[in-house]
């Protein structure tokens, strides 16, 4: 395995912007990002049966950044992928690049503006990490995880020029969406949108330029206006909600229940009847599916929610979508002017229209 790739040149000069979570072994280092400027890479490739040496970390690790290396002459040959992963994503790094590293317990974003990769041979923040995880209740040293890799989750780094310092409420939901899952590295990007790293690298600095970088909260019956503020507001979790409440209002003498989550069954929400009767199954996607797509996942839904009544209104939604849709009572296919409309109806009463400020 090559520890540094070599791609099209043109690429390889272009910033991206990418996520690191820096936060190794359930450790918060935001500390040492911001005094030393750096934001780390775990899953250190200490060499093979070489001594462990703090004063001169590069006698016994690979620089994933700057050598060739097998991952099988390393004393974790497991961590292939995520060795495999870091590489690519090192190759992708330019200088200039925006690395987000999220804390949303403050409601901020830190903004990182990369200058370089380096692999520190003797850091001098050894002493301070150790102290952090002290004062966070964290072990130190123990049988899983001793001191030389809790040195090694601190020296694969790159180097910032500077770090800003950014609301997370301004940034637009599908960045938002990207910083709460589980990785710990990832590029920033929204395959549905059509935004790439390189894109939202722009997005995200044209933000990082705005001296005022507010959202606009005015009231607004504009649709135009609307329709973008629901596309900065929403996340896959909050279209879920988002639909539902909209169904609710459109039809208050029916009950719906958010029911998505795992095993959910591909289905989003449920509407009952005053009986108690299933009246509507639905599923949401942010994902910008086609007609026929989001007219298959209405076919799944009732092959697998197995309920024999002709009456349950199928429904399959997607803000993403803007393909035209041929008028259909069962199934129906919402796309993003479809919801759109729908929200306009009852945005008097939908908590949504506070929480976007138009109403």
């Amino acid at each position: 395995m090559l520890g540094r790739l070599r791609g099209c040149e043109e690429m390889m000069t272009k910033p991206i912007a990418f996520l690191i979570r820096c936060k190794p072994q359930d450790a918060d280092i935001i500390e040492l990002v911001k005094e030393h400027k750096r934001v780390f890479l775990g899953y250190p490739p200490f060499k093979k049966k070489v001594p462990f040496n703090p004063e001169n970390i590069k006698s016994c690790m690979f620089d994933i950044g700057n050598e060739e290396f097998d991952y099988k002459n390393t004393e974790n040959p497991d961590w292939g992928r995520q060795y495999t992963t870091h590489i690519h994503l090192i190759n992708d790094v330019t200088e200039n690049s925006l690395v987000l590293v999220p804390r949303p317990e403050l409601g901020i974003c830190y903004v990182g503006t990369i200058d370089k990769w380096e692999l520190i041979n003797k850091p001098k923040w050894i002493k301070q990490y150790k102290q952090l995880r002290s004062s966070q209740k964290l072990l130190w040293d123990n049988k899983k995880y001793d001191e030389q890799y809790h040195i090694g989750d601190i020296v694969q780094s790159w180097k910032l020029k500077k770090v800003d310092e950014i609301p997370l409420f301004i940034l637009p939901g599908w960045i938002r969406h990207s910083l709460f899952g589980r990785q710990t590295t990832g590029r920033i990007k929204n395959d549905s949108l059509g935004i790439d790293m390189y894109k939202s690298h722009e997005i995200i600095l044209n933000l990082l330029k705005d001296k005022t970088p507010i959202r606009n909260f005015s009231k607004t019956d504009d649709k135009e206006e609307i329709r973008k503020r629901l596309i900065n507001f929403l996340t896959p979790q909050v279209f879920e909600h988002f639909i539902c409440e909209i169904l609710q209002l459109r039809e208050p003498n029916c009950h719906w229940w958010h029911v998505g989550g795992s095993g959910d069954g591909g289905v989003d929400c449920i509407g009952f009847n005053k009986n108690g009767e299933v009246i509507s199954v639905v599923q949401c996607k942010l994902q910008g599916n086609s007609v026929q797509e989001l007219s298959e996942l209405c076919s799944n839904m009732k092959n697998k929610f197995l309920l024999k009544n002709d009456k349950i209104i199928y429904i399959a939604c997607d803000f993403y979508c803007n393909e035209k849709v041929k008028s259909t009572d069962n199934p129906e296919i919402w796309n993003q002017d479809k919801i759109l409309n729908e929200f306009l109806k009852v945005k008097s009463k939908s908590v949504y229209s506070k929480r976007i400020g138009i109403d």
